[in-house]
């Protein structure tokens, strides 16, 4: 889950500065914001369905520092992962 902006704007052959715009005029986010999005959904789906050590989620996710991970994910669900993944377990 490693993609990057310049990976979308050459997938559909466009600049990548004009692909960001027209990304977020459409979807009325920005690309790097989406991708964080989708890292964090992934990290969700393994933290649920595997016992991956936290840290080897955080690179399958796409985020090359735990640390960038950890508050990453903290700040767009409100825990910390392992708080995250107690969760799930408990219901």
């Amino acid at each position: 889950m490693n993609i990057k902006v310049d990976d979308i704007a050459a997938h559909v052959r466009l600049h990548p500065k004009y692909a960001m715009s027209l990304f977020k005029n459409m979807l009325n986010v920005s690309i790097k914001q989406y991708l964080i999005i989708m890292r964090i959904n992934h990290a969700k789906v393994l933290l649920s369905n595997t016992r991956n050590p936290i840290k080897n989620i955080s690179t399958d996710s796409g985020f090359k520092h735990a640390s960038s991970f950890f508050a990453t994910f903290k700040n767009h669900t409100g825990v910390t992962p392992q708080e995250f993944r107690d969760q799930i377990q408990a219901l």
